[in-house]
């Protein structure tokens, strides 16, 4: 017999009359169990009924039954205590130890509510996904068996309950299984607005418990110029909490199969994850200066991350890229956006204001036609050293120790340089709000080389030979901030001036330059000690710089600066190349302009002009602006300076870049981005469209690029394709074929082609 522990009235318990009899006596429920492992179900309701002869206990009138971790509601519930099973009828609610709320019109079920059968089933899954089915049956707790069942994770619209979801699953058998944690269906139909769309015999999928578990992924299909149409099919293994491994093979009609697969794992102070693919096709080679095919020559890549926390101060790292051939990337994966792969390993230490660090650097070319030997960098060491605030002369030290090692394999130069930099700065506030940094250093470099051809001596050999240099300097940079605060607004007006001092350095290259073949002269190193780009090459004698900053900031987040400025050296030797910016006493005009309006605006100008003609000699626009409705984007780049290297030979670029974006609706959003050339070779580089649909169950995405660039053995071209993603489902991918390829980088990171499903 099942014990019940029975309140009569809504959830309130009532004394009941004198027995006066057996009908009396006949009316009460048994009493609460006594035994101490004596499992016992509570009962709550308006009016309970006990037929004694009969075995049968009638509660009606919002009943209330609690089992273990599961509560019945109902209008009525009998139990039978012959064959202990309890009937439920009206309003039936069962709430499960999961979480989920199963709905029913008629229910039979065991005493200990785990088993049932139950009629006009519907349940209420703890992700807000729903199942329906005509009949229901559960067995040992765990198997529930639907027929002519329906699950949906979108949600009914207000307006029209009574109308289909915007998307369901309709089968003939639903099977939800919570040992194995999922949901399986028999000769089901996806529909969409209640239209069937897309038949399969069965499909399963993890249910609502499962973040993530071993299975076959949604396949992706496409098309491509150089692939032409493919699949990719891909595995999941969940082999432990801490790690998970993914097998990719992708099918192509124009080239033999690829397989790729990665595998990640985190440990308690670390992180490693792997990624790599592998094919035979022919390859366009480009090494000889011509364009020849190597037929079925092995290619791939691997990508490697990891991370090592050594202890609380020490800390490893490691980056790996590395890729067969310069075009198997683009090829294969539409990694169009890096001329270079670069890997890196590291070890560091933060030790207070302390800070030391080892690194070795590879570098790996993706142009075509690049002949250039790329340089191993090893070791790239620092080790810093700051004191505390006002622990000497009132300023702090600091010293700074350096050791670089460049090298490379067959021809070409090898150098090591080791730098000791000690320095001290001090900043000091007049009574009337003038700021002065007062700083300085001194720099000493030593130099190892061999095989190194000085660039500034014709017909000169490869030397080997050892250089030092020593270079004092000192700088006083005074700023004299003018603030006035209004109502709404707080004004800035700041003159900021510099004088830097050093010895004059010569300017010949008598050791190798690594880390200094370009200069960017622009208002964030207008008052740097050292404008070159490295420091291989040093900016010495003496020289005042100046500029003036305006500023007005909102109290709500708005504000606008402008900053300005120039620099003059006094002295007229040539320390800096033709074309950048400094080559003259009297430097060009640089600055910006930075307008931030919150969310609905911003503005950056960067320019460079000319000193004697305000000639524009570089300018960077990034702009955005607008509502939800309507949003624009716009970049512009211009650079006319010198090539790589600091040669006399002006390099002159003119790109932009337009971007409109605009969300229709809560649900529907679209934009569209262009990519121009105006100077050299004026041309379009890339396009890209899309339309999104999404909400709480579903994702569509229409998408298109054209890609204009020209790679040796590749085709540029249009793709487009578009894809549904469905809530606890999947995915389904498929292009609208048209001739186009398959290249640009965002249409790949749509297609996931790297890897990074979401499990």
């Amino acid at each position: 017999m099942l014990p019940l522990l029975v309140w009569c009235g809504p959830g309130l318990a009532q004394e009941r009359p004198e027995a006066a009899g057996d009908d009396a006596s006949a009316d009460r429920a048994p009493g609460p169990p006594t035994g101490p492992d004596s499992p016992a179900a509570l009962l709550s309701a308006d009016e309970v009924r006990f037929d004694q002869d009969a075995g049968i206990v009638v509660a009606s009138g919002n009943v209330e039954l609690a089992r273990d971790a599961r509560v019945l509601y109902a209008d009525e519930v009998t139990y039978n205590q012959n064959t202990k099973v309890v009937t439920a009828t009206g309003n039936i609610r069962l709430f499960e130890p999961s979480g989920d709320i199963v709905f029913a019109d008629y229910a039979e079920l065991t005493d200990d509510l785990r088993n049932a059968f139950i009629d006009g089933v519907g349940v209420l899954m703890t992700d807000g996904a729903r199942m329906a089915a005509n009949q229901a049956e559960r067995t040992n707790g765990t198997f529930t068996r639907m027929n002519r069942g329906i699950y949906s994770p979108c949600g009914l619209c207000p307006e029209n309950p009574d109308s289909p979801p915007l998307w369901q699953v309709r089968a003939s058998r639903v099977v939800h299984d919570r040992e194995d944690k999922e949901i399986r269906y028999a000769n089901a139909t996806i529909e969409f607005l209640g239209i069937p769309t897309f038949y399969t015999p069965y499909f399963s999928h993890p249910d609502p418990t499962v973040d993530r578990k071993s299975g076959f992924l949604s396949p992706v299909y496409g098309n491509s110029d150089d692939l032409g149409t493919f699949v990719r099919t891909g595995y999941y293994i969940d082999i432990a909490p801490e790690q998970d491994a993914t097998v990719y093979l992708s099918m192509f009609s124009g080239e033999t199969p690829l397989l790729a697969g990665q595998y990640r794992r985190r440990f308690a102070t670390a992180s490693l994850q792997v990624d790599g693919s592998i094919t035979q096709s022919d390859f366009t080679d480009t090494e000889s200066g011509q364009e020849t095919i190597d037929p079925d020559r092995i290619r791939g890549h691997v990508f490697v991350d990891g991370v090592y926390d050594i202890d609380e101060n020490w800390r490893s790292g490691l980056s790996v890229r590395a890729s067969s051939d310069f075009s198997f990337l683009r090829q294969y994966y539409g990694f169009s956006g890096e001329n270079f792969l670069t890997s890196r390993a590291y070890v560091e230490n933060f030790s207070g204001r302390n800070y030391a660090n080892v690194t070795g650097l590879r570098f790996q070319s993706l142009l075509a036609n690049d002949t250039a030997q790329e340089p191993l960098v090893f070791p790239l060491a620092e080790y810093s050293v700051i004191s505390k605030p006002g622990s000497l002369l009132g300023g702090r030290w600091s010293v700074d120790f350096g050791l670089r090692g460049v090298g490379r394999d067959d021809s070409g130069t090898d150098s090591t340089r080791f730098t000791v930099e000690p320095g001290w700065k001090r900043t000091l506030v007049s009574d009337i709000g003038l700021v002065a940094d007062v700083t300085g250093r001194l720099r000493t470099d030593f130099y190892a080389f061999s095989d190194y051809v000085r660039p500034d001596v014709d017909g000169a050999g490869p030397e080997s030979g050892t250089e030092y240099r020593i270079l004092p300097e000192g700088q006083i940079l005074a700023r004299y901030p003018w603030t006035s605060q209004g109502e709404a607004l707080e004004f800035l007006i700041e003159p900021i001036g510099a004088i830097s001092f050093a010895p004059e350095v010569d300017t010949n290259d008598s050791f190798p330059n690594e880390d200094a073949l370009d200069i960017e002269f622009s208002e964030s190193n207008l008052f740097a000690l050292n404008r070159f780009s490295g420091d291989d090459r040093q900016e010495g004698g003496l020289r005042l710089s100046y500029g003036l900053r305006l500023g007005a900031f909102g109290y709500g987040g708005k504000s606008a600066q402008l900053v300005v400025g120039q620099s003059y050296r006094l002295s007229d030797d040539e320390v800096f190349p033709t074309g950048s910016g400094l080559e003259e006493q009297r430097s060009d005009i640089v600055g910006s302009l930075d307008i931030d309006l919150e969310s609905w605006a911003s503005l950056y100008y960067g320019f460079r002009f000319d000193r004697s003609s305000l000639t524009p000699m570089r300018q960077v626009v990034r702009a955005s602006g607008g509502l939800g409705i309507l949003r624009t984007s716009f970049s512009y780049n211009f650079i006319d300076e010198l090539t790589e290297g600091g040669t006399q030979v002006r390099s002159r670029q003119e790109f932009a870049t337009y971007g409109v974006s605009s969300r229709l609706s809560n649900y529907w959003t679209a934009s569209v981005s262009h990519n121009q050339s105006i100077d050299p070779d004026p041309g379009p580089r890339s396009t890209d469209l899309s339309l999104r649909y999404a909400d709480e169950c579903l994702i569509f995405d229409v998408l298109g690029t054209r890609d204009y660039t020209v790679q040796p053995g590749l085709n540029n071209g249009f793709s487009f394709y578009f894809r549904i993603v469905l809530r606890n489902i999947g995915e389904i991918t498929s292009p609208v074929f048209t001739p186009g390829t398959f290249s640009g980088q965002g249409l790949s990171e749509q297609l996931n082609l790297s890897g990074d499903d979401d499990q």
